[in-house]
């Protein structure tokens, strides 16, 4: 937690469990996250989220409120073609058939299957 900054005055309560939740989650453990002032609650995690992640992007974290997953779609797409691997973490069932040629399915942490 210690990576963690909120710059925001005031958190929703929502807001604040899925900052909780993130920031205790394995996936993001020695990341830097960092909570924007005008964050809110969203769909994926707190809107006004940022989070570096070693090379990776994450698309769920990246601005999903104002569009910008399709300039993150081109950069993945861009970076596939000049051959290395891309890791896209989503519960959007369109956007991993767009962008994925396997997929692993995971549950509690736990692959269940590659598909």
């Amino acid at each position: 937690m210690e990576k963690l900054k909120i710059f925001a005055r005031t958190v929703e309560d929502e807001a604040s469990r899925q900052i909780l939740a993130m920031s205790e989650s394995k996936a993001y453990q020695g990341c830097t996250i960092r909570i924007m002032p005008d964050c809110h609650a969203g769909a994926g995690c707190t809107v006004g989220t940022v989070i570096k992640v070693g090379e990776c992007v994450v698309p769920n974290t990246v601005g999903v409120d104002i569009g910008a997953k399709q300039d993150i779609h081109a950069l993945v797409h861009d970076l596939a073609n000049q051959g290395l691997a891309v890791i896209i973490i989503s519960d959007d069932l369109a956007e991993v058939v767009v962008n994925c040629s396997r997929v692993i399915v995971g549950k509690e942490e736990v692959i269940e299957q590659v598909i």
